[in-house]
């Protein structure tokens, strides 16, 4: 059995999601980048990939796996807890669509700056808004404590 690639040239590729879409400004992490009309890009010799992740300005070299599936590593980033655009595609050629990706910095613990409302009842725990810097999209793992001991899950928007 041979692996054949049937695409489009003309139509340029759709990202649909990114998993994770989130990890450490010291980069490393696997990315797997889901979509619609990826196509290989290799050297006509075969030996190098074209294909690249872009994150912002960075990029790193992708594996096409499949027209629906690219991976790659995600690069090491300066700036700390920041959201850089997301592309696939050759150097030089045409990218897809665009998404996010989100660096945080593990060694810098977000900053509140506001929480709205600023007080609530002990006895009908409201939904609080907190402002900062710093916060870092991490799904189930990203938690708020309040006072002594009080921890529950946060959502980050």
């Amino acid at each position: 059995e041979v692996a054949f690639t049937i695409y489009n040239p003309r139509v340029r590729a759709t990202i649909t999601s990114v998993i994770p879409d989130s990890g450490p400004i010291a980069g490393g992490e696997l990315v797997e980048v889901n979509g619609i009309g990826f196509a290989p890009a290799e050297q006509p010799d075969g030996s190098v990939s074209r294909l690249r992740c872009f994150f912002g300005e960075v990029h790193t070299v992708a594996t096409f796996v499949s027209s629906e599936l690219v991976r790659c590593e995600a690069p090491a980033q300066r700036g700390g807890t920041r959201i850089l655009p997301l592309t696939v595609g050759e150097l030089g050629g045409p990218l897809s669509s665009e998404t996010r990706y989100s660096y945080y910095d593990q060694e810098q613990p977000p900053v509140v700056t506001a929480a709205f409302p600023p007080f609530a009842d002990a006895h009908v725990p409201p939904e609080v808004e907190l402002v900062g810097s710093g916060f870092a999209p991490l799904g189930v793992m990203l938690r708020c404590s309040f006072g002594h001991g009080l921890t529950t899950a946060a959502t980050f928007v």
